[in-house]
C-alpha cells in the first residue's frame, strides 16, 4: 500500500563517492519495502572525488534523487518536498 507521506532525505557528503551508491541503494530498498514514499537530497561541499558525478548517475535510476552544491545543509531542507524531513 503506496504512503501518504513523502519522506525527505537530507545527506551532507564530502568525499564520499564510494559510499554515496550503497547509501542511496539500502536508502530506497528499505523505504520501497515499508511503502514510504521518498526522496534524497544529496549536500555535497564540493568533494574532488567523484561524488556529484556519482549522484547525478544515480539520480537517473532513483528518481527521487538529487544532488546540490553547498556549505550549509539548510538549504537541502528548505528545498525538500516531503510532508518529514530526515537528515
Amino acid at each position: 500500500m503506496p504512503s501518504a507521506t513523502t519522506v525527505s532525505i537530507i545527506v551532507p557528503t564530502y568525499r564520499e563517492a564510494p559510499n554515496i551508491e550503497p547509501l542511496v541503494r539500502r536508502a530506497f530498498a528499505a523505504t520501497r519495502q515499508a511503502g514510504i514514499d521518498a526522496e534524497m537530497i544529496v549536500v555535497d561541499d564540493d568533494s574532488q572525488d567523484g561524488t556529484e558525478q556519482t549522484v547525478g548517475r544515480l539520480a537517473a535510476e532513483y528518481p527521487g534523487t538529487e544532488g546540490d552544491r553547498g556549505t550549509v545543509t539548510y538549504y537541502a531542507f528548505g528545498g525538500s518536498q516531503g510532508e518529514m524531513v530526515s537528515g
